[in-house]
């Protein structure tokens, strides 16, 4: 068979979010597993015969399963997200930030739970998440790599097989390279940037507080550098070098500007309904590739309109 040579249809990338078709134009005769091969450069051989197992191939808009199925001259061979080019059930619950491979980052909400399996909650990222790949792909699987508290929106990351979780996890501080935040804190700070340094005991109530007591608390650290400042509200970007329980929220009550909306940790001001802390920038070393992936999410819009 001569090989073929294909120009695309379409030149919109797909992502999840899109829900869209990605058609090629096959310009020779040739075999279909040989032209998805050549021509759909992001996807390993077995992900693509995963796509015609999964009946998301079509050809001339009728599925074909076949790897040596024969194309000819003009024929439109099409890339659904779908099993035979129709949408899952349900519409995706969650902005998709990134997904290759190995990856999946979403943009969690305000007052969701990461995950909460203990308790059986089913309306937490990783259960929605979960559900909705496994209408697309059954065989889908996603893997808890971190967390992120309730209240705080923004990145947040799962794996999507074993061997990228397991490699993540055992060397976490070493491959993430930046965990930024931003926050809505209260006051006007007279220092615009600085590292906080403490030690943060959970304590009896699930109330968590810093010490200088090494013996008794966990080491934080928390970098800051305000952003834009409005009245008496400041708008600050905060990079954690730790991921304590709460560690943010704990560093700026300590510095006497708590975050608004943060009734646990005292602040007295209520400009959102809702915790004034985003996850904004997730950067990490990936194990499998060694190519570094940036994550990042917009501020959101209430967080903006404080600042016009």
């Amino acid at each position: 068979m001569k090989k073929e040579i294909v120009k695309k249809k379409h030149q919109n990338q797909v992502t999840p979010n899109d829900k869209i078709f990605h058609d090629y134009i096959c310009q020779s005769n040739c075999f279909l597993l040989e032209f998805l091969l050549e021509n759909v450069k992001k996807q390993s051989r077995n992900n693509i015969k995963t796509l015609l197992s999964n009946r998301q191939v079509l050809v001339n808009k009728k599925t074909e399963t076949k790897y040596n199925y024969e194309l000819k001259e003009n024929d439109i061979v099409t890339l659904s997200l779908f099993p035979d080019g129709h949408k899952t059930k349900s519409p995706c619950p969650f902005q998709i930030l990134y997904e290759d491979d190995n990856y999946i980052a979403i943009n969690k909400p305000s007052g969701m739970l990461s995950v909460n399996l203990n308790e059986g909650n089913t309306k937490n990222a990783y259960i929605l998440l979960k559900d909705y790949l496994k209408e697309i792909n059954p065989k889908e699987q996603i893997f808890i790599t971190h967390r992120i508290d309730r209240d705080t929106s923004g990145v947040l990351l799962f794996t999507k097989n074993l061997m990228a979780h397991d490699l993540l996890q055992d060397s976490w501080n070493e491959l993430v390279s930046k965990r930024e935040y931003v926050a809505v804190c209260e006051g006007i700070f007279e220092k615009k940037s600085g590292t906080i340094v403490s030690y943060i005991v959970e304590g009896d109530t699930k109330l968590c507080y810093s010490t200088k007591n090494d013996k008794i608390g966990k080491k934080a650290v928390s970098h800051y550098e305000v952003l834009k400042e409005n009245g008496n509200l400041s708008l600050v970007s905060v990079n954690i070098d730790t991921g304590r329980k709460n560690q943010i929220r704990v560093h700026m009550q300590d510095i006497k500007h708590p975050i608004i909306g943060d009734k646990k940790y005292h602040t007295n001001l209520t400009y959102l309904n809702r915790l004034g802390l985003h996850a904004r920038t997730l950067t990490f070393m990936d194990p499998i590739t060694n190519k570094e992936i940036n994550i990042v999410s917009t501020i959101p819009l209430e967080f903006k309109k404080l600042f016009k």
